[in-house]
């Protein structure tokens, strides 16, 4: 569950309000490339900022968020040589912060960066299965943050690192409970909530990451349709460039049964990603699949298939064609063809497994998917 909330919060800092104007338009220009997938930009975006401002650590920093993004949004398993480069980057940002903590007048800017540089740290353990380093990690950076949030014009900010470690805390099994207590002390969700929804609207730089865990939040984990369409429309709406904040609304308005509405953003979404170059390209995959929930929900099953199909032709991350094949599955079974039903199901369990699509295909191996399934997926206490 944590792996799935940090794909849509990046996990990072941005500067805050109080950064020089150069930072600013330099980390800025950077994070919206990361949000518009163009990762190799962003790359060349935060090396400049780091060869301009040597001795802050702005520049390493983001590097290293920038690693971490591609490859969580890939799936992509790091190699050594990448864990070298990035460990260098936080080494270097680590080291700049604990200095620029250290000068007069700079001690919550040099606090929040530190604090942001090991929640990168935890997240890159994470993603390479290193789950008590991460914990650590997640932890030193928890103990960072927490003071940050009197500290102006930083508090808003660290507000959005602290909902999401005690959010995934409070959702570890009762088994791990001791993990959390460990890694946050106590754990709240309502809380952990709260201080997502204040860094959504009070953030200056965390604001879109906190927006688009919201979405993905009231969308999946803790559902609430009409606030994960509030959030994901926010998200759209300061960053109408970003496929992914594009790919949450559209799946905010599905799983709330928004079928038109649905149909109308991902025909846009489609328009663009066929644009030569475009990211959106990227999400494809996501934009037909929302499309076929929308035609099954109302119930143009030969449209669905056809975008569903449509959709496993796509060069999207490997976890969207499980899924894909997974959703055309059921659509199969609903239109009565459960000999191809069955085909996808298999197909399901030879890819990879990150968003747990071999259960449900394993169990519809077994019984046939009926509306009744589909009605449960859609509503808020479904199972999607």
């Amino acid at each position: 569950m944590f792996a799935a909330l940090s794909l849509a919060a990046a996990g990072a800092p941005g500067p805050a309000a109080a950064m020089s104007p150069d930072i600013e338009r330099a980390a800025e220009k950077g994070a919206r490339e990361l949000y518009d997938l163009d990762f190799d930009r962003a790359r060349e975006t935060f090396v400049r900022l780091r060869t301009d401002h040597p001795d802050h650590p702005a520049g390493p920093t983001l590097l290293a968020t920038a690693l971490w993004w591609q490859a969580r949004y890939w799936y992509r398993t790091p190699s050594d040589d990448e864990s070298a480069v990035l460990t260098g980057y936080l080494e270097e940002a680590i080291r700049l912060s604990r200095g620029l903590a250290g000068r007069p007048g700079m001690a919550c800017e040099g606090q929040f960066f530190l604090g942001g540089a090991l929640g990168v740290k935890a997240h890159w353990q994470m993603l390479r299965g290193k789950w008590a380093a991460a914990a650590m990690g997640a932890r030193e950076s928890i103990l960072v943050l927490r003071p940050l949030v009197s500290c102006s014009p930083f508090g808003e900010e660290a507000y959005f690192g602290l909902g999401l470690y005690e959010y995934a805390a409070s959702q570890l099994p009762w088994t791990l409970r001791w993990l959390s207590r460990f890694i946050v002390g106590r754990s709240n969700r309502e809380e952990a909530l709260g201080m997502l929804e204040r860094a959504a609207t009070r953030s200056q730089w965390m604001r879109t990451d906190a927006q688009g865990t919201l979405a993905l939040l009231y969308t999946v984990f803790d559902p609430a349709p009409e606030k994960a369409i509030v959030y994901a429309e926010m998200m759209v709406r300061e960053r109408p460039t970003s496929p992914l904040a594009h790919s949450l609304y559209a799946q905010a308005l599905a799983f709330s049964g928004r079928w038109a509405e649905t149909l109308a953003e991902t025909a846009r979404d489609l328009e663009i990603a066929r644009t030569p170059g475009s990211t959106f390209a990227h999400e494809a995959a996501a934009f037909h699949y929302y499309r076929g929930i929308a035609l099954m929900g109302l119930r143009r099953l030969p449209e669905a298939l056809d975008a569903l199909t449509v959709a496993v032709t796509t060069d999207s991350r490997a976890p969207w064609i499980s899924a894909v094949h997974l959703k055309r599955g059921n659509a199969r079974d609903l239109a009565g063809d459960r000999k191809g039903a069955k085909e996808d199901y298999k197909k399901v369990l030879k890819l990879p497994d990150p968003w747990h699509s071999h259960k449900r295909a394993k169990e519809f191996l077994k019984r046939h998917f009926s509306w009744s399934d589909f009605a449960k997926e859609i509503t808020p206490h479904g199972g999607y």
